[in-house]
């Protein structure tokens, strides 16, 4: 019998909430064993389905999920709880804005920062093994005057790109980018997604889950799913946790291989895919309803 899409949601939404039962629950009998445990982990904000802050990182259509946990949730926060939980350690998230964390990080110490890499420049901090990879990708609209195929190509384009983007995609994009004069970094959410969706002729650059998520919304607004092309002209950032005491850094890497080969590393990354199809599938019902009441919105 197939479930509807209602009842799979409501697992999914309901799968990820069970995750964090454990979480909150361990070590609630000795609160000053809890407390010595307690890391401060910073993770950065605007970055769905990996950190889903509170209600104000989803957007102002009614997709799921519709309820945050308190501390939040996400694909990279859940494996990053899982893999210190296995160590005996618990999360405390701390939000941080991308695009200057190093003065972040001056006013808000932290035990350990995601997403990192060496690439970021910070001094004294010893990373772990990569825990999540972003796939970032050039997207354009299908009616676009040019075609991207290589990085090469963004250095004559209006390029709107995610946060410390010249930092992380490498010196092949940092070169062409460079003296571009329509090249952009900025929060790509909210108005500032809808604003880079509805520019003909842009190129979004940015990791395509988060991408995905944020499509969902526009779906929703303008019926924009088969209006964009992906082009994959990225190899996939690897992404790592860096923190401050290497002893934590190596309880990382143990609980990490722990849940990669217990299977609950891939669970997380499953359920999380089956919320973002449950997202654009809600997004599509929509955008059909508002056509159908109100005729096409072009």
């Amino acid at each position: 019998m197939k479930m509807n899409t209602a009842r799979k949601t409501a697992i999914a939404v309901a799968c990820i909430a069970a995750a964090f039962a454990p979480i909150l629950a361990q070590d609630a009998a000795d609160p000053f064993k809890a407390e010595e445990n307690k890391l401060k982990i910073a993770f950065g904000t605007q970055l769905p389905p990996y950190v889903i802050r509170d209600i104000e990182d989803l957007d102002f259509v009614k997709l799921p999920p519709y309820v945050i946990p308190e501390g939040g949730m996400g694909m990279e926060m859940d494996i990053v709880r899982q893999a210190l939980k296995e160590e005996g350690y618990t999360v405390e998230p701390v939000f941080l804005r991308q695009e200057n964390i190093k003065d972040e990080l001056a006013k808000n110490p932290v035990d350990g920062i995601s997403p990192c890499n060496e690439d970021a420049g910070m001094e004294n901090m010893h990373y772990s093994a990569s825990h999540i990879s972003y796939h970032n990708a050039a997207m354009t609209t299908k009616n676009a005057k040019f075609k991207i195929k290589s990085v090469a190509d963004l250095s004559d384009k209006k390029v709107y790109a995610f946060q410390n983007a010249k930092l992380y995609l490498g010196p092949d994009f940092k070169h062409a980018v460079e003296n571009n004069k329509d090249y952009s970094e900025i929060p790509l959410r909210g108005r500032h997604m809808s604003m880079a969706m509805n520019e003909k002729d842009a190129v979004i650059v940015m990791d395509k889950n988060i991408f995905n998520y944020y499509l969902a919304a526009h779906i929703a607004l303008a019926n924009a799913k088969n209006n964009f092309l992906v082009n994959n002209i990225f190899q996939p950032t690897q992404f790592k946790v860096a923190f401050k005491d290497e002893a934590v850094r190596d309880a990382f890497n143990r609980g990490l291989e722990k849940i990669r080969k217990d299977g609950r590393y891939q669970r997380i990354v499953e359920q999380y895919e089956l919320l973002m199809q449950k997202r654009i599938e809600k997004a599509e019902q929509v955008a059909r309803k508002a056509i159908k009441d109100e005729g096409s919105w072009f």
